[in-house]
């Protein structure tokens, strides 16, 4: 064993390294002119104590978290100096504010309100009512799975019989429809679903004119809604709603399936009266809903889509904010291009040159021909981008003279008739007149092979194993 070192804490050997402590400095005393800077600080911040002997002295401080400084001028208005005024100020704020609260909270409500049914002043419990929330609730994020969870809920809705869950149903589905941007397409969706699957229910049947009626609610105060700033957000969400409406509930008669016109004209008078107050958010949002719905509307027969173009061009000439122009100016752009949808076409085009003019843009459409761009983002040939055309590889699977003529005689040889086709279906062995086929004669009692003896075992066998 190695001995050890008393004095320095190491192990003496042959081969073993001495360590010793590192050994620092002591920290050096502050300079008297950084004490007297200081302590001159001190005095000058108010702070109570001996000056001369700072180390000793209990020093307290006069700063407070509840300074004016730290109270934002939105909640404390004037002098805010005084306590009681801090007090005051700080009582008006709230975790609950409504800046704070998701705009789903509101359809959380209404899904408190609307769990249970009042029948004879007494509360009872709605399955339906309870299930149509969860399909909602799913259907917000989910906004895919409509088929799938429609499905599901129609067998709440089949044995419906009350109407006051038809009121229900149509007024939180219409709440959600407005207050949620990303649901209107989900929303409207399910108004088509049940509109067609329902439409001869006893109850249901009756949707789509209820839904209109609550949507004529809000349609018809529109012009009391856009006046104040915080309702006239309401009538955003009814423009755009009604524009997804107009756009996917459709209505079937004689066996024609047509859009609902009244949807259309409607919307064109909420265009017409967001574009009367033409504050920055009123244009738009008469943009948005004639970039989603504008080229259905113009399809209307006799529609006075006219009009709303009038009035933009008039604004962008005015004092208007300039986005607020340019928005405007892209949505002439678009109608000017025939809203995207191919070649324009005039007012004066008859309607089979229209409907010829569908049918090009459809077989344009579905040939689905590639393509092709270069590192630039230039747009190149087929042949440019490395690939054939597509005759040349047609002309790949085609036989040259030499190779169908082995062809032809490798089918012979192979007994599939001439031309290398197989043979037809021969109906000679049914019988018509009976119930199945006629066996040739080899397999029937002609057959050598099937004598008494062998017919005898066959049916012994059939006993004796009846599985």
């Amino acid at each position: 064993m190695n001995p050890v070192n008393s004095a320095t804490g190491s192990i003496q050997g042959d081969s073993v390294a001495t360590v010793s402590p590192i050994a620092r400095p002591p920290l050096r005393a502050p300079k008297e002119s950084t004490v007297i800077q200081l302590q001159q600080t001190v005095v000058n911040n108010g702070v109570v104590g001996s000056s001369s002997d700072t180390n000793n002295s209990n020093i307290s401080s006069k700063l407070s978290v509840k300074a004016q400084e730290f109270i934002p001028k939105s909640y404390a208005a004037g002098n805010t100096s005084s306590l009681s005024q801090v007090n005051e100020a700080n009582k008006s704020l709230s975790a609950s504010a409504p800046i704070f609260v998701p705009r789903q909270s509101a359809y959380n409500q209404g899904y408190q309100n609307y769990n249970t049914t009042t029948t004879n002043d007494s509360h009872i419990y709605n399955p339906v009512m309870e299930e149509f929330y969860k399909t909602i609730t799913i259907l917000t994020s989910q906004p895919g799975n409509v088929e799938e969870y429609m499905n599901r809920l129609y067998e709440y809705l089949q044995p419906v019989k009350s109407k006051d869950i038809l009121d229900n149903i149509i007024n939180s589905l219409y709440d959600q429809c407005i207050a949620e941007p990303n649901f209107r397409y989900t929303g409207a969706r399910i108004c088509q679903h049940i509109c067609k699957h329902l439409n001869n229910h006893p109850v249901f049947k009756d949707f789509r004119t209820s839904l209109l009626k609550r949507c004529k609610v809000d349609y018809d105060k529109r012009e009391s809604l856009l006046l104040d700033q915080q309702t006239s957000s309401r009538v955003y969400g009814l423009a755009m709603f009604m524009s997804e409406l107009f756009l996917n509930v459709e209505n079937v008669q004689a066996g024609r399936v047509e859009k609902f016109n009244v949807l259309g004209t409607g919307l064109i008078d909420i265009t017409l009266s967001l574009l009367a107050y033409p504050t920055k958010d009123n244009i738009k949002c008469a943009v948005q809903l004639l970039k989603l719905a504008g080229a259905a509307i113009e399809d209307i027969p006799d529609s006075q889509i006219q009009s709303v173009f009038d009035r933009l061009s008039q604004l962008q000439v005015s004092d208007v904010h300039e986005n607020a122009k340019f928005m405007i100016k892209s949505v002439i752009d678009l109608r000017s291009n025939n809203w995207g949808r191919g070649e324009s076409t005039s007012s004066s085009t008859d309607g089979l040159d229209a409907s010829m003019g569908d049918l090009n843009l459809a077989n344009n459409v579905l040939e689905c021909e590639p393509v092709f761009f270069d590192a630039k983002g230039q747009r190149i040939t087929r042949a440019e981008a490395g690939y054939q055309d597509e005759a040349d590889e047609e002309s790949d699977y085609m036989l040259n003279e030499e190779e169908e003529l082995d062809y032809l005689q490798w089918a012979q040889e192979n007994g599939m008739g001439d031309g290398g086709q197989y043979p037809e279906w021969s109906y000679d062995g049914y019988n018509l007149a009976g119930d199945g086929y006629n066996l040739p004669e080899e397999y029937g009692d002609n057959d050598p092979e099937c004598t008494p003896e062998v017919m005898e075992a066959y049916e012994q066998y059939l006993k004796n194993n009846p599985s």
